[in-house]
């Protein structure tokens, strides 16, 4: 064998090595997840989960805000490819103020387009763990971060009043136990939790002083099942306008 075919034969073995490596970490319950980060200054971050969840976030300097996409992972030879099914983003109205600053004001957009983003395996060859400050993969356990791609399109960290609304299904029983100025807040709070810009202004400055981020006019593309059949439920217990 000469050095040329050992080197070819090298090489594939360590692919190969990768590729099993990364299948049973990945597999394993509890196991880390892979965030590929393209500089944390910018563009996507990628996010492998063991159950083969795939999801990609912008963090800045991309057209939307927020820009979520969202699918499954697979390997394929020597290339790791997530398979996105939806994409979600915030599409900006008007012209913008400048390629730093954005829009004045933006509106939700679900696309359901199909689309591949291929990675070369190699890449994860070195992992690092921690909190990303620089380009490469970085490793996190699971139960560091969310699989909901719900999560990442919520904006600021303010922790709301009636989580559960985003959690499970309401019951008849739960809107049954508290005032009608209470269940209207619950549904203005899924919005809320979205940058809905609400055009009441006592409305708004409730929900500017709780610390909630509002630039979007339409947030009905970002709301999730549970949510949408929620704020249904409360509609016909007597809520009829929520915004």
């Amino acid at each position: 064998m000469n050095q040329n075919t050992r080197m070819h034969y090298n090489y594939r073995f360590l692919i190969l090595a990768l590729i099993i490596t990364f299948q049973a970490k990945a597999q394993k319950v509890g196991s880390t997840v892979y965030v590929l980060s393209h500089c944390a200054n910018g563009g996507f971050d990628y996010y492998f989960f063991s159950d083969s969840t795939f999801l990609a976030e912008c963090n800045d300097g991309c057209e939307y805000r927020p820009f979520v996409k969202f699918g499954h992972w697979n390997v394929e030879n020597t290339e790791l490819i997530g398979f996105v099914d939806r994409t979600w983003m915030g599409k900006g109205i008007g012209e913008s103020c400048g390629p730093n600053c954005g829009y004045e004001s933006y509106t939700a957009v679900l696309d359901s387009l199909q689309s591949q983003e291929k990675f070369d395996l190699s890449e994860f060859e070195k992992t690092k763990s921690g909190k990303p400050n620089s380009c490469g993969v970085w490793t996190f356990n699971e139960q560091e971060k969310s699989k909901d791609p719900h999560f990442y399109l919520k904006m600021g960290n303010v922790k709301q009043k009636y989580s559960q609304t985003s959690k499970r299904l309401l019951q008849k029983s739960d809107l049954a136990a508290i005032s009608k100025k209470e269940r209207k807040l619950m549904s203005q709070e899924i919005l809320a939790a979205y940058g809905y810009r609400f055009r009441n202004k006592k409305t708004a400055k409730y929900f500017k002083e709780l610390g909630y981020f509002a630039v979007m006019e339409n947030v009905e593309a970002f709301l999730s099942e549970i949510e949408r059949k929620n704020m249904e439920l409360i509609k016909k217990y007597g809520i009829r306008k929520i915004p």
